[in-house]
């Protein structure tokens, strides 16, 4: 006779039932509802249930528990620990996923957009809004921004609040509270793992917009803070996504959704069909076009060799290389037509590495005239005339090369104060103990 084997998709609606079935679970699954008994002080699943299921928190840190189903049966968590354990991401697989990537870059339709919004806005309740169709997330803000900017009347800030209505939290279009967890439910949010993705980018680019806004314009800037959060308010293809995803996960491991839930998920599907970023509030609502392009590198960093990774429809474009922001007139050129010279000039760091990266060691040695002035093992130290302090000494793995401005050091003994003493010393006594953790791209700074 065979043996019973676990079912790793099984689910159940309550915290009884998973303790019933407990030897029909997988062992990771077991595991947890084992913690959460010692969790209740009990292993009477009908107690368990109800002391589990009024909690409100609960702290399962460093407890090793990889399965977290059945806490999805604890509807009434608001907050959950779960520091050190040892849960796998969620990964996005399926058609799903690759329909967000389809429509990542497919430009909105107007119309199509503004019915999906109004349907929404009228199923949960609310009155229908003024649609706005935006070319990118800088023209929201600057739509938000102008819209009562040069009012100063004494009902100036009621006026603008009466014009956009409150500021929709960014759960108005969520499900959860009718079936999840809200606390397990956000913690699947946060470690479902997307690539490639590049809304959290924009987001600060948003933010970095909406701040800018702030400092330089006093009182309507203070204004525009204390009716515009987009931390809150902002619904982007990447939240909608992961909303329709993790509700379609909980339908498909047996969890019964109401009635309310399931006109919700619908509605999250169109919006993410027709919209791009979403911003509501109660008598406007913003909608953003999607970029135009959004380029990435073979690891899904957002990359572009001589042209924008992130280009809206009116321009509002940024330039990244493996992941690092670019200004514009490094951005524009591809690496191959990159001055080593920019080198000596350049005061951030990373984008120093990053120019080093495109450019080459041997293309910026020979460009730099750097000659090699000591030797150790394969390292060389290598004289660069005029370099700024800022660019050098570097240990490059890759390339076996440290670089000395001025060339005052040498490998037993540095004079200049901008290489130790005894600079090879220290790379003898590192190098051999450090070398593994060292990664491709990776320098030591002396």
């Amino acid at each position: 006779m065979s043996q019973k084997q676990p079912n790793d998709s099984m689910s159940f609606s309550s915290f009884a039932d998973w303790c019933r079935h407990i030897d029909d679970l997988s062992a990771e699954a077991r595991y947890t509802v084992k913690v959460l008994l010692e969790k209740a002080g009990t292993y009477d699943p009908q107690a368990a249930q109800q002391i589990l299921s009024s909690m409100t928190e609960l702290d399962l840190g460093h407890n090793q528990i990889i399965d977290i189903s059945a806490l999805r049966s604890l509807t009434n968590l608001r907050a959950l620990e779960l520091e050190n354990n040892q849960i796998t991401a969620l990964c996005v697989l399926g058609l799903l996923a690759q329909k967000r990537l389809t429509l990542s870059t497919r430009l909105i339709e107007a119309q199509k957009a503004t019915e999906a919004v109004k349907v929404a806005y009228a199923t949960i309740g609310l009155k229908e809004p003024s649609v706005i169709i935006c070319s990118s997330p800088r023209d929201v803000c600057l739509q938000i921004f102008n819209l009562f900017k040069h009012d100063y009347s004494q009902n100036y800030c009621d006026e603008y609040s009466n014009r956009l209505g409150k500021n929709l939290d960014r759960k108005w279009m969520s499900p959860v509270g009718e079936f999840a967890s809200p606390g397990v439910w956000k913690y699947e949010l946060d470690r479902m793992k997307m690539e490639p993705e590049a809304d959290s980018t924009m987001r600060e680019l948003m933010y970095e917009l909406v701040y800018s806004y702030i400092r330089s314009e006093g009182r309507t800037g203070n204004l525009f803070r204390a009716h515009f959060y987009p931390q809150s308010s902002l619904e982007t293809p990447t939240t909608l996504f992961k909303e329709i995803y993790l509700t379609q996960l909980y339908i498909s491991s047996g969890v019964n959704i109401s009635q309310k839930a399931q006109e919700i998920l619908c509605l999250q599907k169109l919006l993410f069909e027709h919209c791009g970023w979403i911003i509501p509030f109660e008598k406007i609502c913003y909608v953003c076009d999607r970029p135009r392009h959004l380029r990435f590198d073979s690891q899904n960093r957002l990359h572009a060799e001589g042209e924008p990774a992130i280009e809206f429809p009116d321009g509002w474009n940024f330039y990244y290389y493996r992941d690092v922001r670019l200004p514009e007139e490094y951005g524009k050129l591809h690496p191959s037509q990159w001055q080593s010279q920019w080198l000596l000039t350049e005061e951030n760091a990373e984008l120093r590495r990053v120019l080093i990266q495109g450019i080459g060691y041997e293309r910026m040695i020979q460009e730099l005239s750097a000659t090699q002035i000591d030797s150790w093992q394969e390292y060389a130290l290598l004289q660069i005339d005029d370099a700024d302090q800022r660019v050098t000494p570097a240990l490059e793995r890759s390339e076996r090369r440290l670089i000395c401005p001025d060339g005052r050091g040498s490998a037993e003994r540095a004079t200049d104060k901008s290489v130790p003493k005894d600079v090879f010393r220290c790379v003898r006594s590192t190098v051999d103990r450090d070398y593994h953790r060292m990664g491709d791209d990776h320098n030591f700074r002396f």
